[in-house]
């Protein structure tokens, strides 16, 4: 399968050949599915969308407001853990969380979302998990949450609306300085600096540098960190389209951490 261009073949044309094969039924038209979120976010330069919506000192703040939860955050991986452990650790802070399947029409879509209370009068700030999502995703959209509730913390920005979390939404928040901010949560949790140094420093290696060219190496070592850290693997029982939106997650999670180590050595 021919990627659009600028994209060169890689390791990645493969793997979503790959996920089309295998989780795609032989009368199921493959090339209906859609596969563009995947394709913008190998695309896109991460290190201009860094650079213009989170500082440095930003980054810095929002990795020692994480100590209060995750004592050795950005030092080692937050490890992968039940939606109980995660119900009593934000309890510490004084947010309320909700992990349970979402059954509306749209299912997988949903993978979350923050409320925080100065902005609706809730007695204290509230996390929703749709636990009906692999187990590595839902520790990932939990890091993204505690994200949003330690940024209103630090900018003192409280929004009005409810922050949802939907599986292809990751190129829309690369131009959104909150959700990004959430992001950047979720891959320092995933990528202490150690490892993203032995990851992504090498040169020529720079994933979020070179937006016409992925890096094959950084990417297959970042997806065998998260398969060792959380044990995930792309399941032929589940529908291609939320294969890839995995694949997506897994890429712009990797990109993104790659662009604050290359931005700001952190």
């Amino acid at each position: 399968m021919a990627a659009p261009n600028p994209i060169e073949t890689s390791s990645l044309d493969a793997l979503v050949d790959e996920i089309l094969v295998k989780c795609t039924s032989r009368k199921a038209d493959r090339s209906r599915i859609d596969q563009s979120e995947v394709w913008r976010i190998a695309r896109h330069d991460y290190s201009s969308s860094v650079r213009e919506h989170l500082s440095e000192s930003f980054v810095r703040h929002l990795i020692r407001a994480a100590r209060r939860l995750w004592p050795a955050i950005n030092k080692r991986p937050v490890r992968h853990s039940a939606p109980e452990v995660f119900k009593r650790e934000v309890a510490r802070l004084g947010v309320d969380l909700c992990a349970r399947p979402y059954g509306g029409p749209r299912g997988l879509a949903l993978r979350g979302f923050y409320i925080d209370s100065e902005a609706t009068g809730l007695r204290r700030p509230l996390i929703y998990l749709n636990t009906a999502h692999e187990p590595a995703a839902v520790s990932a959209t939990y890091c993204h949450e505690v994200g949003h509730f330690l940024t209103t913390k630090i900018t003192k920005s409280y929004d009005s609306k409810v922050n949802f979390f939907f599986s292809s939404a990751y190129s829309s928040h690369l131009n959104d300085r909150s959700e990004l901010a959430a992001d950047a949560m979720a891959s320092l949790a995933a990528y202490p600096y150690p490892l993203a140094r032995r990851i992504f420093s090498k040169p020529g290696w720079e994933l979020s540098a070179k937006p016409d060219k992925l890096i094959d190496a950084a990417l297959e070592k970042a997806f065998a960190h998260v398969r060792g850290l959380t044990g995930f693997e792309f399941k032929t029982s589940l529908p291609a389209g939320q294969n890839l939106n995995y694949l997506a997650g897994l890429i712009h999670y990797a990109k993104l951490r790659s662009a604050l180590l290359a931005a700001y050595n952190l």
